[in-house]
């Protein structure tokens, strides 16, 4: 059969050379006279063709080689199409398919309606048209597609570039004349301009001089991801919005991860290319990271029979106690004063705060001035045995409101029965209402220096929390022993209504956290106990930056810096006071061959890291090949270990197979590789739909690192799914909700207290009779128990109670008026709750007002002040008048009542002339004519005459 090909020679009879030649074009040609040529030419060329293909003797190779047609061109309605394109399909700017369309109405000898293949034209025998010959107007041309995004202006001296006020503000001191400057702008997104003075230095600062600042104080060093760089001469408008967009672009970009450099990926090429058999058995992997020969990191790499055995962390640094400082604790739980040892050893210290606290809101920026002066609110006491109990006591009632269904000042301030079965909370029987908003409004800025105490609040700086956040951290350093530290991250919920941060200088979003907006804590916890060691805010690129250790010299070969993750791991194990020689681990954001040499070489301790981005000096790619060619695609439960010198730090790294398909990339510079005594369960879904669980072997090294990696996530789901302690407090102070996220995390700081020390008690222990661990509802119970002893108060006198009925005492001669139901209760339209009430009866006798009353006797039901009111001519009571009256109507059960009682009239002393006056009543009526003596009594009205227009008849 012939070939098909449209190219091919022998795909159809050459044509004849009148038709193969070209249309020739002249100059004064229009467009539509060339296109016009062009299909005439073509289609002539084809029906010369098709006359000698329908012949009897090429007939059926034509209709073949019609049906082998490999590309038929697109048709089109619009006469303009079909003029422009001629409905011929082109590739490259030539032919290779049409259908031509003529003014033939059919007929035998109408084929140049035929679809059917034209052979290219030579390249010799094309000319150029400025005709648009392709017919897929809709299709770009090759390469276009999407516009390019415009390439960014390189930074240099002497550039023009512009930055944000909201990027200014945590880099530019307070008391600076520049900040002023700053406060004078209302709108974060103010660009301020200004020139590149001098290049990059060592922690990748440009210095910029501002335009708008005052002389000897424009000058500052900021970050290139802060700036923008602009064109020459281009516009400089006050406000950008394209700036915002750029800066998500570029954290995207800085997720993904880095390319190998172009020896790292020559060395991992050329090992890739052994054969498995050779991969299999290799015993060394030389990788180059520069071009000179010394620039080589050894690896040497371990058969199945060989494993790393000695652990260079030492068995003396191991066994060393968690804890400084002996708490008192016993098993008794009613003995431990756990109020006390949160304030004293978990909270940073109140003392001279609440002094502090009344200066702030006497301030005239606080907004409680007028309130605090007409409501004579006041914390400090300096006459009582803790003058700052008052701020204790406001911190304890956010712990407890942790065991309340309602929420929110205004919830918790409710009382009697609420909708359900749970009564309110009446903490106003703790503390006024005015006295914890007052609180909540003022705590943060206690800690911080009073000079922001005067800026706005949606510019204050980070330095607002830190002296609350470093006093919190010393206190546990002094009490923690840290051998064992884990590093991992924490959310504070906070969702900004009105502005994009809601007044904090920066927020984070991280989408796989259940609460995924807010500020975000950097933090490591002590690996026996679960308590928190230190915390670290993340801040923005300028304050990140700005950190100890970021952009300091490291000891890794070729790498001039200290990154941003191994700069974190730093300073969290410094803060924490980790013992030298203890252990540092975490999981893929902080890990890297890197960071394990930096806390080795600067600190002296050990450390264990996932390792799934930071790649740089990893051999992923190798120990995954090496895996497969010993182990077939299935390795689960199998290793990979290969062990190396960098820098003058003995460390391994380990690929471990935790399931069939999972694979693990660990490196440490501690630890064993043999196989832990504690099988791994690894748990799948079989073809059934049934989980199924298969015991793996796991590395001694791998064991201990996920043994200690979940101690963080467990402490977040106890403070915020359990005792959600932000979502009791709904607050627009982005402060005051920090420090309640660390509260919370405080409260459970000490049931993991509590939890080591009934774990170490042995007296029982092991027969059960010592409850291990309790739930953090059970230890708030406990932190709140001054409240119920009084040690914390805020009134002299005893508490108040909250209101109940004394209906069981059959003795008492009086009881609150209750509904059939038993309450003392009733909602009124606004859904407040009112306390019931009726008119005194005894009061109707002597008074026209009535005068309401919540009390009632408990014999006949009859409604009756307590209070003695002196009306009746004796002095005596409603009660005791009701009590030794004779009359069927006054007495107590002289009469049927059924809950109804009517005062006849003759018993209303109030309408009768003759009535004598009670001794009240007599001199409150002589006071009255007393102050009316002397005084000129006003003009009889004028009566109103009606005026008519005439006499009357």
């Amino acid at each position: 059969m012939p070939s098909t090909d449209p190219t091919s020679s022998t795909s159809m009879p050459p044509p004849s050379a009148a038709a193969a030649k070209p249309t020739q074009h002249t100059p004064h040609q229009s467009p539509s006279q060339r296109t016009a040529g062009f299909l005439a030419s073509a289609a002539a060329s084809a029906a010369a063709s098709l006359k000698e293909m329908i012949s009897p003797s090429n007939k059926n190779q034509s209709t073949g080689t019609a049906a082998a047609t490999p590309r038929v061109s697109n048709t089109s309605n619009n006469k303009d199409d079909l003029l422009t394109t001629g409905g011929i399909d082109y590739e490259g700017g030539v032919p290779i398919v049409g259908k031509i369309e003529t003014g033939n109405n059919g007929g035998d000898d109408d084929v140049s309606s035929i679809a059917m293949s034209i052979s290219r034209v030579p390249a010799e025998q094309r000319e150029s048209s400025d005709v648009a010959t392709t017919a897929r107007k809709t299709s770009k041309a090759k390469g276009t597609g999407a516009a390019k995004k415009p390439k960014s202006v390189p930074i240099g001296k002497n550039k023009r570039v512009k930055a944000q006020k909201i990027k200014l503000l945590n880099i530019i001191d307070v008391n600076s004349p520049a900040y002023e400057v700053l406060g004078s702008y209302d709108r974060n997104d103010t660009n301020f301009y200004g020139t590149v003075t001098s290049g990059k230095d060592s922690r990748n600062f440009y210095t910029i001089k501002f335009d708008l600042f005052p002389m000897g104080h424009q000058t500052f060093k900021v970050t290139r991801k802060s700036l923008t760089v602009l064109k020459d001469g281009e516009y400089e408008p006050a406000f950008d919005r394209e700036q915002a967009r750029a800066a998500a672009e570029a954290e995207e970009c800085a997720t993904t991860k880095k390319k190998d450099s172009k020896y790292a990926k020559e060395s991992t090429d050329l090992f890739l290319n052994l054969t498995p058999e050779e991969q299999k058995t290799a015993k060394t992997f030389n990788f180059k990271y520069g071009p000179n020969e010394e620039d080589n990191v050894a690896w040497t790499i371990l058969q199945d029979d060989e494993d790393i055995t000695t652990d260079t962390m030492t068995d003396e640094v191991k066994t060393l106690s968690p804890f400084k400082i002996d708490i008192p604790w016993n098993k008794d739980q009613s003995l431990v004063q756990y109020s006390n040892i949160l304030f004293k050893h978990f909270l940073p210290s109140v003392k001279g705060k609440a002094e502090k606290l009344d200066r702030y809101l006497r301030h005239d920026n606080s907004g409680w001035k007028t309130t605090v002066h007409s409501e004579k609110i006041k914390f400090h006491r300096p006459n009582a045995d803790d003058p700052d109990e008052l701020i204790k006591l406001c911190i304890t009632l956010m712990i407890a409101a942790c065991l309340e269904v309602d929420k929110g000042v205004e919830g918790l301030w409710q009382r009697g029965d609420s909708k359900g079965w749970k009564k309110h909370a009446n903490f106003g029987q703790f503390i006024p209402k005015n006295y914890m908003k007052a609180f909540m409004a003022g705590f943060p800025y206690v800690f911080c220096d009073e000079k922001y105490w005067t800026v706005n609040k949606s510019q204050l700086p980070w330095d607002v929390i830190m002296p609350f956040m470093n006093e919190y951290n010393d206190k546990r350093k002094n009490l923690l022993r840290v051998v064992y530290l884990v590093a991992d991250e924490s959310m504070g919920v906070w969702i900004p209504k009105t502005s994009k941060t809601g007044g904090l200088p920066h927020i984070t979003y991280e989408r796989r956290k259940p609460d995924p907006l807010g500020t975000m804590f950097r933090n490591c916890v002590e690996g026996k106990t679960g308590i928190f060691t230190a915390h670290d805010i993340v801040q923005d690129d300028n304050g990140q930056y700005r950190k100890k250790y970021h952009g300091y010299p490291s000891h890794m070969p070729k790498q001039n810096t200290i990154q941003n993750h191994t700069a974190q791991c730093l300073r969290l194990a410094e803060a924490s006071g980790i013992e030298k020689g203890g252990w540092f681990g975490a999981d893929a954001w902080f890990g890297s061959v890197g960071c394990c040499v930096e806390l080795y070489k600067t600190l002296g301790i050990y450390s264990t890291f996932i390792v799934k981005h930071q790649t740089a000096f990893f051999p992923d790619k190798v120990l995954k090949e090496i895996l497969v060619a010993r182990h077939g695609k299935r390795p689960g439960g199998k290793k990979v270990v290969m062990k190396a010198n960098i820098a003058g730090c003995d460390l391994f790294v380990m690929a471990y197979a935790w399931s069939a398909q999972g694979v693990a990339f660990i490196v440490s510079s501690c630890g064993t590789t043999v196989r832990h005594e504690q099988n791994y369960f690894s748990k799948f879904e079989n073809e059934f739909g049934q989980v199924e669980v298969k015991e793996l072997p796991r590395p001694a090294i791998a064991h201990m690192l996920y043994e200690f990696l979940p101690l963080i996530d467990e402490h977040n789901r106890q403070r915020q799914g359990i005792l959600s302690m932000e979502r009791k407090w709904p607050t627009k102070n982005c402060w005051m909700r920090i420090i309640t996220t660390l509260i919370g995390m405080a409260v459970v700081d000490v049931q993991r207290w509590d939890r080591n020390m009934r774990s170490n008690y042995n007296e029982n222990f092991a027969a059960g009779k010592i409850e291990e661990d309790f739930s953090i509802y059970e230890m708030v119970n406990l932190i709140a128990t001054p409240l119920r002893t009084g040690s914390l108060k805020y009134r002299d006198k005893p508490q108040p109670t909250i209101r109940q009925t004394t209906l069981g005492d059959p003795n008492a001669p009086l009881q609150r008026i209750t509904h059939d139901d038993g309450t003392n209760n009733t909602r009124d339209a606004k859904d407040k709750v009112r306390v019931r009430q009726k008119t005194c009866f005894m009061c109707r006798k002597y008074s026209e007002k009535t005068k309401n009353t919540q009390w009632m006797c408990t014999k006949c039901g009859m409604p009756l002040c307590k209070a003695n009111r002196n009306q009746s001519p004796d002095g005596a009571s409603c009660l005791e008048e009701h009590l030794a009256s004779t009359n069927q109507y006054l007495g107590c059960g002289l009469m049927e009542r059924r809950g109804i009682f009517i005062m006849p009239k003759g018993l209303k002393l109030w309408q009768c002339e003759e009535v004598q006056e009670s001794p009240v009543a007599s001199r409150q009526n002589k006071r009255k004519r007393k102050a009316s003596t002397g005084v000129t009594p006003s003009p009889p009205a004028k009566r109103k005459t009606r005026s008519s227009g005439g006499s009357r008849r």
